[in-house]
């Protein structure tokens, strides 16, 4: 593993040992919770991951010639290629979360004439210009007290050539192999679940800072996950079931508890771990990147 393709092991242990990361924590979790979409139609179609990774990938292909292919602009033909290529999902489920994009106002087609209709381009709307803007800013303001620079990049993370160099990044990072549930493999099936990672978030903003062995009780209605996160209440019963098997939580006494147990805060603190690492290893070579163009560096 290469410091020049993604962040160490040691980098994430470092991040994962800093003093200052479960405050860094919960500022992201609070500001991640808040700006969830209850979006019914998208949180029947996709998980979190596949919205997530979606709009990223639609996002990526606009601004950065693809690694994979050397080609720029965003397709249908090469958001299902870049798709089946990190694993996202099929073509048919590409082609169906492209159009989902569409409708829902995330992008546009492109006016200007086409000769084959499978190369008409699309364009992100300001819309998910500002969703990724706003995620980004929400990332790096919780992170000023682990990087330096991370007041830096939150500077200029609504600018296009930071966007450019740090989405290129990224996506060299992950086709090198850098992976966030590589450090927390026991989050894997929830964050394929609609909401999964943010019930479990919820769970621990919930509970202390410092939970004993045996757990901390944590009053959960399970009517309340259903509206907050806009997902049917079988569903989230089903979340505490999958949590409570993992053994990342406990059923407790009573009807609405459960004890969060100090397992969830460490899987937890381990996948944010290696986010932060390689958002710090991002925005490192994005900032170095777009200062070189503008001739402040050798």
């Amino acid at each position: 593993m290469s410091a020049e393709t993604h962040p160490t092991p040691q980098a994430v242990l470092l991040m994962r040992a800093h003093p200052e990361l479960p405050a860094a924590i919960r500022r992201l979790l609070q500001a991640l919770i808040g700006a969830y979409s209850r979006n019914s139609v998208w949180n029947r179609v996709f998980s979190d991951r596949g919205r997530f990774m979606g709009s990223l990938a639609a996002f990526y292909l606009h601004l950065c010639p693809d690694g994979g292919t050397g080609q720029q602009g965003l397709t249908l033909g090469r958001f299902q290629a870049l798709c089946l290529d990190i694993g996202l999902c099929s073509r048919g489920r590409a082609r169906a979360l492209l159009i989902l994009l569409q409708v829902t106002g995330y992008i546009a087609a492109d006016p200007g004439p086409v000769a084959d209709r499978r190369q008409r381009r699309f364009v992100p709307t300001q819309r998910l210009t500002e969703l990724q803007h706003q995620r980004w800013s929400q990332q790096f303001a919780a992170m000023t007290a682990l990087v330096p620079h991370a007041r830096t990049a939150h500077a200029a993370c609504g600018r296009a050539d930071f966007a450019a160099a740090f989405l290129g990044e990224m996506a060299r990072c992950y086709r090198a192999g850098f992976r966030l549930l590589h450090y927390a493999p026991e989050l894997a099936q929830l964050v394929e679940r609609n909401a999964g990672l943010l019930v479990a978030s919820s769970l621990i903003l919930a509970a202390p800072d410092e939970l004993p062995e045996d757990g901390a009780a944590v009053p959960v209605s399970i009517s309340a996950l259903a509206s907050r996160f806009g997902i049917a209440r079988a569903h989230a019963r089903g979340l505490l079931e999958h949590l409570a098997e993992a053994e990342l939580i406990r059923r407790a006494p009573g009807r609405d508890t459960v004890l969060v147990l100090p397992d969830l805060a460490r899987s937890l603190h381990g996948f944010y771990a290696a986010c932060f690492a390689l958002l710090a290893h991002g925005a490192a070579v994005a900032l170095r990147e777009i200062d070189a163009e503008a001739g402040l560096v050798p």
